[in-house]
């Protein structure tokens, strides 16, 4: 067999592999209980009650809404207590970083990426789940129907998925596979990655801005509460400096018509230097906001910039 003859049949076998561990639904990046964990820590905080609008509602453990509006599975609609079920928890598709493409997320693109041609501009890019039936649900429940409790979801998700890239990814790139068989071969020690102490690579976290047509539709930017939560959470510094005045919604558009919607509405309103920042963002599909918040975090001289979304399309 020649060279290209065992590349492909070396891309196949992991690719086969990849799909068998990515559609394992009792293997992921931490355990249910470490995500329940993280969402109760977080909607006891004072930064979770403020965003929810009333420190009344903290007081009285959130009683009053709790009976008129319930906390429901957004897969299933099952009574829970942490926004997502523990069977629909293990059902999440979630995207195992050692077979994704580094520059773009993209599942299974770690050796031949196809939705991506040219370099992104970051150390890292990541995202936690594929956008399927589950994670649409969850975004738009969140963001079109204004249900701001979501936000300790994904942040707790978000958390999660970050602290097992810190012990993994971040930690011992060179031998990730290595590193991750270990880690993933004990549901303890999953558990135990939550709580364990980090070393984080990034000292400032920041978040893509949304547009201002769809701040008036909303009230809120729906990243913006995601991404302060996740700071709080972790300790990181949350830095809101992203500016977008003048991009249009992206959802409608081509994927021509987004890179050329967002190519230079994106700006950084303070100087970055010495700052290895995360950027945060909901739904990565063709990256155009992604790139481009990459292009002006390093005019600002950014020291280092990486990615991490919550969803990837592809």
């Amino acid at each position: 067999m020649d060279t290209c003859g065992k590349i492909y049949e070396e891309a196949l076998r992991q690719a086969r592999a990849a799909k068998a561990f990515v559609y394992n639904p009792y293997v992921s990046f931490c355990t249910f209980e470490a995500y329940q964990q993280c969402v109760r820590n977080i909607c006891a905080s004072d930064l979770y009650a403020r965003q929810r609008g009333s420190f009344v509602k903290r007081a009285l453990g959130f009683s009053f809404e709790k009976l008129m509006c319930p906390i429901l599975c957004v897969a299933c609609n099952k009574r829970c207590n942490s926004f997502i079920c523990k069977s629909c928890f293990h059902r999440l598709l979630w995207i195992d970083p050692v077979w994704s493409c580094p520059n773009c997320s993209a599942p299974g693109g770690w050796l031949t990426c196809s939705e991506c041609s040219d370099p992104w501009g970051f150390a890292s890019c990541q995202a936690v789940y594929e956008f399927s039936s589950y994670t649409r649900q969850l975004i738009l429940q969140f963001k079109d129907q204004r249900d701001t409790r979501l936000s300790a979801c994904l942040a707790a998700l978000l958390v999660c998925f970050y602290r097992f890239m810190c012990s993994t990814f971040y930690a011992n790139n060179a031998n990730m596979r290595t590193v991750k068989s270990r880690l993933l071969s004990s549901q303890q020690t999953l558990q135990n990655i939550y709580h364990a102490p980090l070393r984080l690579p990034h000292n400032a976290v920041c978040f893509i801005p949304a547009t201002r047509k769809a701040y008036r539709y909303r009230g809120f930017d729906h990243m913006e509460l995601v991404t302060q939560l996740f700071a709080y959470a972790l300790g990181i510094s949350y830095c809101d400096i992203l500016i977008r005045p003048y991009a249009l919604d992206q959802r409608q558009l081509s994927k021509q018509e987004r890179v050329a919607n967002l190519t230079g509405t994106i700006s950084v309103l303070q100087d970055m230097s010495n700052k290895r920042v995360l950027v945060l963002d909901d739904v990565i599909t063709t990256g155009a906001s992604m790139r481009e918040a990459a292009r002006a975090l390093k005019q600002a001289n950014a020291a280092d910039v990486s990615a991490l979304a919550f969803a990837r399309v592809w």
